[in-house]
């Protein structure tokens, strides 16, 4: 069997899952594990939970059937007479339909009653040969708007008042492109509210960012160049000036230069111990070896301070005693 569609409870504790072989899941989130599954009429092309939690929609080819939660009753069920491409909630209680035809439908999820409708057709067109591919709902202030794009290219952005029941289109796009997916960002939203202009929230805190860094980096201009370099890398607020360049320079290159006296005052001491020819043939050091072992002292336990000479070789003491 195939997963169709996924929907996560607003708690984000729980998810429903439907497939090809009409099964519906459900799957406990916080173990991971199936917690209940059943068997439905049908398979579902697409599942989804309202605000509250308290209710989820399953979407057939022809049928929406709005279920509760708690015993899986079936509260309400729209039929359709077309095919059914996407749907979304505008509202908690508000669901907007659209599919092989003209027009989008805004349904009572409660009552199952039709409370507005939309033409996605243009002023002039008599024949509408495209269907509704995609629906999106947003909040822009205190408008609700609804976006809805045909399979032909058409983008319609509609104004609806649920209050006093009217629509109005805002605005109207040619896309020129086959439409298969949409879908929709609003980061004004709060901004509008306020009468402030919108502004993306990532430029609004770096600027904050960097008006700290250059206030502290002003108070404090003794500081290490370390958190200089730091808060640069963060924000990108900080200059590093040529003087200040020259002088970090010239600190990085003092231990550097004192590593090479090392080296080189180490070369020059291997190169005076190294061998030298004498007119006899023999080298300095090795003559220096034999006085060495010559005026070895051999300190005993009973008087450390006697100096005795050093043990005779075997071979030589052999050689005594035969002449002997």
């Amino acid at each position: 069997a195939h997963v169709l569609a996924v929907a996560v409870h607003p708690s984000g504790k729980l998810a429903l899952s439907v497939g090809s072989d009409r099964s519906l899941l459900t799957w406990d989130l916080v173990t991971g594990k199936l917690a209940f599954q059943r068997k439905i009429k049908e398979a579902a092309t697409n599942i989804l939970f309202t605000s509250d939690g308290n209710h989820y929609i399953l979407i057939y080819t022809k049928r929406v059937e709005i279920c509760n939660l708690e015993d899986t009753s079936t509260v309400v069920e729209i039929p359709t007479s077309w095919r059914i491409n996407s749907v979304c909630l505008i509202k908690n209680d508000v669901l907007a339909v659209g599919g092989d035809d003209r027009y989008i439908r805004l349904f009572d999820i409660f009552s199952g009653n039709e409370l507005l409708t939309l033409d996605m057709a243009k002023p002039q067109e008599d024949s509408f040969s495209s269907r509704v591919r995609c629906i999106c709902a947003t909040v822009c202030g205190q408008r609700n708007l609804l976006v809805a794009a045909t399979s032909s290219g058409s983008i319609k952005v509609f104004e609806v008042n649920l209050a006093e029941k009217t629509t109005d289109e805002v605005l109207s796009h040619a896309a020129r492109v086959r439409v298969t997916c949409m879908a929709v960002h609003n980061s004004a939203n709060g901004a509008l509210e306020k009468g402030e202009p919108s502004e993306p929230r990532a430029k609004t805190q770096v600027k904050s960012q960097k008006k700290h860094v250059t206030e502290t980096t002003s108070s404090q201009p003794e500081e290490e160049d370390v958190s200089e370099e730091s808060a640069s890398s963060d924000t990108g607020a900080v200059k590093v000036t040529p003087g200040q360049f020259q002088k970090q320079s010239s600190k990085d290159s003092a231990p550097k230069r004192n590593q090479k006296k090392r080296k080189q005052q180490q070369k020059t001491s291997v190169k005076g111990n190294q061998k030298r020819r004498t007119p006899a043939g023999e080298t300095e050091t090795s003559s220096r070896k034999t006085q060495s072992q010559k005026t070895k002292t051999v300190s005993t336990p009973a008087s450390s301070g006697v100096r005795i000479p050093p043990t005779e070789p075997v071979h030589k003491a052999k050689k005594r005693r035969l002449n002997k």
